[in-house]
C-alpha cells in the first residue's frame, strides 16, 4: 500500500516580510534558507519558518539585525514602507565586499581576512598597539624571507 503525502505550500507573496528578506539577502549575497536565518540570529528555525509563512514577524532586535546586515531600512523590510536603503548602514562598497566574500571560497576567505587584519594593525598608531608582521599567505613571495621583527 501506498501512501502519499499532502503537503500545503504556501508560497509568500511578493510584497511580504519573507519576499523582501529574501530579495535584500540576495541584493548582498547572504544566504536565506530557513536554517541560514535561523543561525544568523541563534533562534530555531522553526520560528524563521513563521515569519516565511506569514504567520509572524520577527522581533525588534532580530529585525533590527536582520535590516543591519543586509544594508537595508528596518521599517521597509518590516512593511515595504520608505526607502528600501539604509543611509550611513552600509556603502556601496561595503555591500560589494560583503557579494564578493559571499562568493569567495573558504581559503580565499581566510587570506582575504588576514590580509583586512593585517591593513588594519598596520595603520594603528605606534602607541595604540604592536604591529605584526602579516602571515605569510598574504605576503608577496619576494618579502617572504627573513625580515628582523618589531620590537
Amino acid at each position: 500500500m501506498h501512501l502519499a503525502h499532502n503537503h500545503v505550500v504556501n508560497f509568500p507573496s511578493p510584497d511580504s516580510f519573507w519576499a523582501r528578506l529574501v530579495e535584500s539577502s540576495r541584493d548582498v549575497g547572504l544566504p536565506y534558507g530557513l536554517s541560514d536565518i535561523a543561525r544568523e540570529l541563534d533562534i530555531y528555525p522553526s520560528a524563521v519558518q513563521k515569519w516565511r509563512d506569514g504567520d509572524s514577524l520577527p522581533y525588534e532586535k532580530n529585525l533590527i539585525t536582520l535590516a543591519k546586515a543586509r544594508g537595508v531600512n528596518t521599517e521597509w523590510l518590516k512593511t515595504g514602507r520608505g526607502d528600501k536603503l539604509a543611509t550611513g548602514t552600509m556603502d556601496a562598497g561595503t555591500r560589494e565586499l560583503l557579494s564578493i566574500w559571499m562568493k569567495l571560497p573558504e581559503d580565499a576567505r581566510t587570506r582575504l581576512l588576514n590580509s583586512a587584519r593585517y591593513e588594519r594593525s598596520a595603520n594603528i598608531p605606534p602607541d595604540q598597539g604592536q604591529l605584526l608582521d602579516p602571515p605569510p599567505s598574504v605576503m608577496p613571495f619576494a618579502e617572504r624571507r627573513r625580515r628582523p621583527r618589531r620590537r
